[in-house]
């Protein structure tokens, strides 16, 4: 096995690494993150450059975009496979606003902030910091619907009470 595990390094470093990063590992987070930096140092010794998410471009896992390796959206912190699935049925997305109102009533403000401080919106050429000011007001107003229907938690669907204010 470790034969070709090097095998594959050497002759296709890409697929390699989108593989290796992809997998799900059985570990905790922070031992976790801590081997993905170490994968993320060997593949620099590689020459291989690895791209942040892309809300319009990125997938589940790690996947290959040209001679680059495109970062994968569960691998954002924060971001589940649920919330990857509705980033995926949204797309294309031509702004963060664009994005926002598209997204279910279910999706939160926190998993949008985890998106901004991931890169994922970046491609869009859109500030940083802007944005996250955007996710705290979504985070207020969702509030605010919620307090004003007099429930405790968002619920799924879409009934006009549930309808997201205007950010």
């Amino acid at each position: 096995q470790a034969y070709q595990d090097m095998w594959l390094k050497v002759n296709y470093p890409l697929a390699f690494y989108a593989a290796t990063l992809t997998i799900e590992r059985k570990a905790k987070a922070e031992e976790d993150a801590e081997w993905k930096r170490g994968i993320f140092r060997e593949a620099e010794l590689f020459d291989v450059k690895i791209d942040p998410p892309d809300v319009n471009a990125s997938e589940r896992g790690f996947i290959i975009d040209g001679d680059r390796l495109r970062y994968g959206l569960v691998s954002v912190k924060g971001l589940g496979g649920l919330t990857v699935d509705q980033v995926k049925e949204v797309r294309p997305v031509s702004s963060f606003d664009d994005f926002a109102r598209r997204t279910p009533s279910n999706f939160g403000a926190d998993n949008a902030a985890a998106l901004v401080k991931a890169g994922a919106f970046d491609s869009l050429g859109e500030d940083r910091e802007a944005l996250l000011a955007k996710t705290r007001r979504w985070a207020k107003n969702k509030y605010n619907v919620v307090m004003a229907c007099g429930c405790k938690k968002m619920r799924t669907g879409e009934p006009e009470e549930w309808k997201k204010p205007a950010i």
